[in-house]
């Protein structure tokens, strides 16, 4: 099944979201965003929106973006 347009648009607008903020160093904008994006693909697989090889697709990149982020906070000031 190809995933509908409105649930592939917010799951891309998510990950935008996240990849802005991560550009821009805005660290609680991108742990807020990532945040955000979990619960959208468990709200979108609980309504049945999202199959189960869509959904550990996208999870399987936001889990990318948790091990990119870890550590990521206002307590790590590099080149500082």
């Amino acid at each position: 099944m190809v995933i509908r347009f409105e649930v592939k648009s917010a799951l891309k607008g998510k990950v935008q979201e996240i990849d802005m903020a991560l550009s821009n160093n805005y660290k609680d904008n991108a742990h807020t965003a990532l945040k955000e994006l979990y619960e959208l693909l468990d709200t979108l697989k609980a309504e049945g929106r999202l199959k189960e090889k869509d959904w550990q697709k996208w999870k399987t990149k936001a889990d990318g973006y948790t091990t990119r982020m870890k550590g990521y906070s206002h307590n790590n000031h590099i080149g500082w």
